[in-house]
């Protein structure tokens, strides 16, 4: 939940099983009228803020769809759950 972070890292935005029916986000905390997830063929708007004791990042704005299909192949699996910076 904290990493300490010297370098560049990947943290999880997300998750997807297979056999599921939805991607969901994943947030230390949930508002109540927030579902936090997109089902097949739904797209989501996200801001992500990186956040330490003495600093935060400025705010992106992301855009994630899913068409619903998975794949174990992690280059097809891009074409089915995308996400990319909003304009």
């Amino acid at each position: 939940m904290l990493p300490t972070i010297v370098a560049n890292q990947t943290c999880d935005l997300g998750c997807l099983t297979e056999n599921g029916d939805r991607f969901r986000l994943t947030t230390y905390s949930r508002p109540n009228n927030f579902h936090g997830f997109i089902i097949a063929g739904q797209t989501m708007r996200a801001t992500v803020v990186a956040m330490a004791d003495n600093v935060q990042s400025l705010p992106l704005c992301i855009e994630i769809s899913w068409d619903g299909k998975w794949s174990a192949d992690s280059s097809e699996m891009q074409r089915h759950l995308v996400v990319k910076q909003a304009s």
